[in-house]
């Protein structure tokens, strides 16, 4: 295994994260307020990280925080894309609320042939998806295998088994669960999957290292599907 990772993903909490790729590009997503909604969920400090680019998904105050400004990165919105350095950025129109209509972003990163969808607020598909119409609809926008998805498991709704249906169907290599409003939450979603294991149902490799950060090789392949759980944390 090389030395240095391609990607450095580094849980900021809720849908935050810095993506810190190997040609020096920072990327941060869904900067938001910590708690929102009085809900345990926070999103801690990217420290003395100066991220190129910070991609917002849509304007909710969990995804984005009012109260902060990124005068020096470049700021990604709605359909904004971006090519820098070998990494490309494109945005998927989703939505939260209706799978007839859309109201935010996904974003695939891609980069030396990594593949990593920060999925956003899709809990209209992901709620949905035991219907043939919406898994077509999730086949249209979502056509890729990724090497990790960033996994929404919560809203204001909740929707366990159906995030694991989701799962199932899309099929990604990794998934790291976030968007979610309790720890004791996203333990009810890992104690799924492993219920779902033991059945024999599925297989699901749950990795629960304690630590806020994952390394991203090249040609790092893994089977069944890894989900990774990790621990909110600022970045030091």
């Amino acid at each position: 295994m090389p030395s240095q990772p391609v990607v450095r993903i580094h849980y900021l909490g809720h849908a935050s994260f810095l993506l810190q790729f190997d040609n020096g590009v920072c990327v941060l997503t869904d900067y938001g307020q910590s708690d929102s909604y009085g809900l345990e969920s926070p999103i801690y400090s990217f420290g003395g990280a100066e991220p190129d680019i910070v991609t917002f998904s849509h304007t909710h105050p969990d995804h984005r925080r009012p109260d902060v400004r990124f005068e020096q990165a470049r700021t990604l919105t709605d359909t904004d894309s971006l090519a820098l350095q070998g990494l490309q950025i494109i945005p998927i129109r989703t939505s939260e609320a209706s799978v007839n209509e859309v109201d935010n972003s996904s974003y695939l990163f891609s980069y030396k042939g990594l593949k990593i969808l920060h999925l956003a607020d899709a809990q209209a598909y992901i709620t949905a998806i035991a219907q043939d119409a919406v898994r077509q609809k999730v086949n249209e926008r979502y056509p890729d295998t990724y090497d990790v998805l960033l996994m929404t498991i919560e809203g204001v709704t909740q929707f366990i088994p159906q995030a694991e249906v989701f799962i199932d169907w899309l099929k990604p290599k990794r998934i790291v669960p976030m968007h979610y409003w309790s720890p004791a939450y996203k333990a009810d979603f890992l104690a799924y999957l492993k219920s779902q294991n033991q059945r024999g149902n599925k297989c699901y490799n749950i990795v629960e290292s304690g630590g806020a950060e994952y390394d991203l090789y090249a040609g790092d392949e893994v089977e069944p599907i890894q989900v990774i759980s990790l621990e909110p944390a600022p970045l030091l």
